[in-house]
């Protein structure tokens, strides 16, 4: 890529930028974002069985042995009901909207009905702060070993010296 694509593509990036600005208020850094993480409890789960608008062979009318009479019948084939059925007997994993409401409010809607939803893309802003975040301290903490072990190395150089200099 030459310099010209890179400041064509560089001004892009600012329009863009500038236009979501337009359209965006209160813009805000999500902090303490590993705190909010550790706060956060994943659950494994299995969906309960529903019956109320939920579609199934018996409310569809569906004679099993005949597919002709089943696609007249309904728009909804038996294989993409017996998916459906075996989708929600599948373990899932994910949070508890209640839960999950109190420490990152921003990820859980109530939906007319009164239920809570999540919106799991909500919560990728998140993680990726928290991993910038743990990144930091690991690059913290990288240094303070390479300090440690350079004045080690500085010590141990210094006491081989001294060693040196009284065996002479």
């Amino acid at each position: 890529m030459g310099a010209r694509e890179f400041k064509k593509i560089k001004n892009e990036i600012k329009y863009v930028n500038k236009i979501w600005e337009e359209y965006n208020d209160n813009i805000n850094s999500i902090n303490n974002s590993l705190l909010i993480i550790r706060k956060m409890r994943g659950v494994t789960y299995q969906m309960k069985e529903q019956s109320d608008n939920c579609a199934d062979i018996n409310t569809l009318n569906v004679v099993p042995s005949n597919s002709d009479t089943l696609l007249a019948q309904s728009s909804v084939s038996i294989d993409i009901i017996n998916k459906i059925k075996a989708e929600k007997k599948r373990k899932k994993a994910g949070f508890i909207a209640q839960e999950l409401e109190e420490v990152f409010p921003e990820a859980v809607y109530t939906l007319p009905n009164g239920k809570k939803a999540i919106a799991y893309s909500e919560i990728i802003p998140l993680l990726v702060e928290a991993i910038k975040e743990q990144q930091n301290e690991i690059d913290k903490q990288q240094n303070e070993i390479d300090e440690l072990r350079q004045s080690k190395i500085v010590q141990t150089r210094s006491a081989i010296g001294a060693v040196d200099e009284q065996s002479d």
